[in-house]
């Protein structure tokens, strides 16, 4: 009953919303799945949550979209994010409209982080900050990973039975846990011609804010020696203080302890691309990457150009974990 009334309100007053609070509005409808109509409705029934949303792409707000720059950013991403399940259900341009200049936004962040190096050159956090985004919503985080030119891999079974099982790992709803598998091997010039193989090692990590999970190694390869939780500073990915520090984030961690390990095992921290290690590395995430994590698999992938970086992540707004 409160977000029926909430909704009916929004669809009343739509007029008087700024692009921010519109967007907002939604969000929430959305991820409470309150946009979508209910089995019961008959097809002259509209539910009050498509009510609002109908009524704020008609609004002021939405129908500037085209003039100015105050569909830019979080806003933006949240409106398309939200909107994108019922897409079906809305006027046809209206959508459109929202979707391309959503698109857009996406392509020129792809771009900045596309020009990603390793290590990351000076301007690179304050580059990816200029797109004010914080993320790019579960909708579209997998098409981004995919035009950011990272494979997208289909494990998320395999990734829960390691979290809950193998690992022992209890999570509480609001966790969120990364953690990557490999196979790697790393070519070695000597007269031998000898290379090392690590394969099926798992790092598991959290995120900040989350005490109950301390960072933890499984080691199932050929080099057993212990990796501290504390990466190398050379070999270091660089997060973007994106509304808050992102420095602890579960994915960053979980790839810098694997760039620890690589260069453990290769006497020397890893300081420039390390074309000698070849191979697939797994990042699987319980959430949708933030824009500082999609930022670090692109500094991942410079600072290991030989080798198959695939992800995926398991959420969506309407369930929770």
């Amino acid at each position: 009953p409160l977000m029926e009334a909430v909704a009916l309100q929004g669809a009343c007053v739509a007029d008087r919303f700024t692009p921010e609070a519109a967007g907002s509005l939604l969000w929430s409808l959305s991820s409470l799945s309150f946009l979508e109509s209910s089995s019961e409705a008959t097809e002259t029934e509209t539910e009050p949550g498509l009510q609002a949303a109908k009524a704020l792409l008609a609004s002021p707000a939405v129908a500037s979209m085209h003039s100015g720059d105050s569909w830019e950013g979080h806003p933006l991403c949240i409106l398309a994010n939200a909107l994108y399940p019922v897409r079906d259900k809305l006027e046809a341009s209206a959508w459109k409209q929202v979707e391309s200049r959503w698109l857009t936004s996406m392509s020129k962040i792809i771009e900045t982080l596309q020009t990603a190096a390793f290590p990351a050159p000076q301007d690179y956090v304050q580059a990816v900050a200029s797109h004010k985004v914080f993320h790019v919503g579960p909708h579209y985080t997998k098409r981004f990973i995919s035009d950011l030119g990272v494979g997208t891999d289909e494990f998320p079974n395999q990734a829960k039975t390691t979290l809950w099982q193998e690992a022992s790992v209890h999570l509480a709803p609001d966790d969120i846990v990364a953690f990557v598998k490999h196979d790697l091997k790393i070519h070695i010039e000597t007269a031998a011609g000898s290379s090392m193989h690590l394969q099926d090692t798992w790092y598991i990590a959290s995120a900040a804010g989350a005490p109950s999970l301390s960072p933890v190694t499984f080691t199932k390869s050929l080099l057993q020696r212990p990796v501290s939780s504390q990466p190398s500073k050379s070999s270091d990915l660089v997060s973007v203080p994106l509304a808050h520090d992102r420095g602890g984030h579960a994915e960053l961690k979980a790839m810098q302890s694997l760039l620890q390990t690589l260069g453990e095992a290769l006497g020397n921290p890893i300081t420039k691309p390390e074309p000698r290690v070849t191979g697939t590395v797994h990042l699987y995430a319980n959430h949708h990457l933030c824009l500082s994590c999609l930022g670090a698999l692109s500094q991942f992938r410079a600072a290991l150009p030989n080798v198959d970086l695939q992800v995926s992540f398991d959420w969506v707004p309407d369930r929770l974990h």
